[in-house]
């Protein structure tokens, strides 16, 4: 669902330009749509680990991934991915959370239940 809605959010250039002008302007605690947009980044983390927890469960994610970190590295990713496509249009917002994906995902067949050893690329290891 995320892909499909940064592939959503690439159809509305002023849009995203607006949300990302408001949204670093709202950083600043005295800025009026702080508490908005605060509330709205820890929304987006709750309900993006509760998502990784449910890939896990399902077996389409490792389980020693931390749902709380790969949430946040999934919204600075998407963040991060529309300033750069406001400066450059040709980047493909979607498709790299799409291989975002695809990186953490499982190999094909089953998860590992083991984490991987540090540096190494094996099976889970990626």
């Amino acid at each position: 669902m995320i892909v499909e809605v940064v592939r959503h959010n690439a159809t509305v250039p002023g849009l995203v330009q607006l949300a990302a002008c408001f949204s670093a302007e709202a950083s600043d605690p005295a800025h009026p749509a702080h508490t908005f947009f605060r509330e709205r980044y820890g929304a987006y983390r709750t309900d993006t680990a509760a998502t990784v927890r449910n890939m896990q469960e399902q077996g389409r994610l490792p389980p020693h991934f931390d749902p709380d970190r790969v949430s946040v590295m999934l919204n600075a990713l998407v963040e991060g991915l529309q300033i750069l496509w406001m400066h450059d249009p040709d980047v493909d917002m979607a498709d790299h959370v799409a291989y975002f994906w695809e990186l953490i995902g499982p190999p094909d067949g089953p998860v590992a239940a083991d984490p991987p050893v540090p540096g190494h690329l094996g099976q889970g290891g990626r």
